[in-house]
C-alpha cells in the first residue's frame, strides 16, 4: 500500500493526465463547432447567389453585332460593377441585376477574328458580385454556328455550353 505522499503523486498525475485529456477533448470539439458554423453560413450566403445565364438571338455572320440576353436564374442580386468580356471587345459594364430580371447587351463583333483564336481563348466572360463582395464569373467557349438564316447557308456564333464557377 502506497504511503501518504505516493498517493498524493499518483493523484497528481492522474489529474495532470486527466486534465490534458479534458483539454484535448474541448480543442476537438471546439473545431468541429467552428466547421459546423462556417458551412451553415456558407450554406446561407449560397443560398442567395446570383447565376447570370447566357443566353443569345441568332445572329448571322455578315451581321457585326451580336445581341446576348443576360438573365439571372438566382435568388441574390448581381452587383455592379457588372462585366462582359467578350473575345476582340472592351469589356462592357452593366449595372446590377436583380433576381428573375434579365437583360439585353450588344457586342459588336467579326466572325472571322474570333474564329481565328484558339478554342481556349474565344471565351465570353461575364463576371460580378453577390450582396457579399464575392466574385462569381459565368464563362462561355464560343463556337461557329451553321445552317443559319432563311437558305440554311449562313453561318453565325454560338456557344455550345457555359459554365460558373462560384466562391
Amino acid at each position: 500500500m502506497p504511503n501518504g505522499e505516493s498517493a498524493l503523486i499518483i493523484s497528481a498525475i492522474v489529474q495532470a493526465g486527466a486534465t490534458i485529456v479534458l483539454v484535448g477533448v474541448t480543442i476537438y470539439y471546439a473545431v468541429q463547432t467552428k466547421r459546423t458554423v462556417d458551412a451553415m453560413d456558407h450554406g446561407s450566403k449560397n443560398e442567395f447567389l446570383p447565376i447570370i445565364m447566357p443566353g443569345h438571338y441568332p445572329t448571322l455572320s455578315n451581321e457585326k453585332s451580336l445581341r446576348i440576353e443576360l438573365k439571372n436564374e438566382g435568388k441574390g442580386l448581381a452587383k455592379r460593377p457588372f462585366k462582359v468580356t467578350f473575345p476582340g471587345v472592351a469589356p462592357i459594364y452593366v449595372n446590377s441585376l436583380p433576381p428573375k430580371d434579365k437583360q439585353d447587351i450588344t457586342i459588336n463583333y467579326d466572325i472571322g477574328y474570333v474564329l481565328s483564336l484558339e478554342t481556349r481563348d474565344r471565351k465570353m466572360v461575364i463576371e460580378y458580385q453577390d450582396v457579399f463582395g464575392r466574385t462569381i464569373k459565368t464563362e462561355a467557349t464560343l463556337i461557329e454556328n451553321s445552317n443559319l438564316g432563311p437558305n440554311g447557308d449562313a453561318q453565325g456564333l454560338t456557344w455550345d455550353t457555359w459554365h460558373c464557377t462560384l466562391p
